[in-house]
């Protein structure tokens, strides 16, 4: 498990960064204070009117999101018109950050609970005409793969992989077996010749994911924003796989307080042309 008190910091500077974001921040304030883990409620961004539900331990993400920027890439901003692909897209907060720019996105989603909150957020945002939602993991091979379900931040350590399981003690409420899907399928299945950014939240997944992308999918994809999980593989692995690719420029957010453990890959080509 990583440790407490980094976790509680993040957490704060999080709340702090977000108090003044919030369309209703006395609600938030006070699901906070009196709620219960599992709570739902809804965060109501004060700028776009965008607003999700979720249960009260995963609204901070929506923050992370919105406020920290944790999935921008520099260099590669997302555009109307752009196609950004969701995976792991949990309670919609990052597909309707996108959905709000203009892009087309494309969200997956294995866990039912979320994906089915997931479209909710999608509707009562209006966003149903540009985003796709599939119920379904992404992952190394195609076919039907065990889910580890868990309801640890809203279900945001929910995985596939059960060395993550293991190495980061996650609290397994479930298991039950999902449809899988590949990045290269996706590709074909949506007839995709370009995608701007694909971010990547699967916990302990994302590099089985990366090694199937062939010199071909790659030069569609002009970006990724992926958490990374050393309790499920050595990061210098992952790092030598995606530098030995010679495409995309790498980067690391840890120079925002509290928030960490994200990586960006921006392709040099888009660099040049942004």
């Amino acid at each position: 498990m990583r440790p407490i008190l980094p976790r509680v910091l993040r957490r704060l500077g999080t709340a702090l960064t977000a108090s003044s974001h919030f369309g209703n921040p006395a609600q938030v304030g006070w699901k906070r204070l009196f709620g219960k883990p599992a709570d739902l409620l809804t965060v109501v961004d004060r700028a776009s009117g965008v607003r999700c539900l979720c249960t009260l331990n995963s609204h901070h993400m929506f923050s992370d999101i919105w406020y920290s920027h944790v999935y921008d890439v520099p260099g590669v901003p997302i555009r109307a018109g752009d196609v950004v692909i969701d995976i792991g897209a949990n309670q919609g907060f990052f597909t309707c950050y996108a959905a709000f720019k203009g892009a087309r996105v494309l969200a997956f989603e294995p866990v039912p609970e979320l994906c089915q909150r997931l479209r909710e957020n999608v509707d009562r945002n209006g966003f149903t005409d540009r985003v796709t939602i599939q119920q379904c993991a992404v992952g190394a091979s195609p076919g039907f793969v065990n889910l580890f379900v868990s309801s640890y931040l809203g279900g945001a350590q929910s995985t596939t992989v059960s060395e993550f399981v293991r190495g980061a003690g996650v609290p397994v409420i479930q298991e039950t077996l999902v449809e899988c899907k590949t990045l290269s399928q996706i590709f074909e299945e949506f007839s995709l010749q370009r995608v701007r950014l694909c971010k990547l939240d699967v916990e302990g997944a994302e590099l089985a994911i990366l090694k199937t992308l062939s010199a071909a999918d790659l030069v569609r994809i002009q970006s990724f924003a992926l958490e990374y999980h050393e309790e499920a593989y050595d990061l210098r692995t992952l790092l030598r796989l995606v530098l030995d690719w010679g495409t995309h420029h790498v980067s690391f957010i840890e120079e925002r307080p509290y928030i960490g453990n994200i990586m960006r890959l921006a392709a040099s080509s888009a660099l040049l042309i942004s």
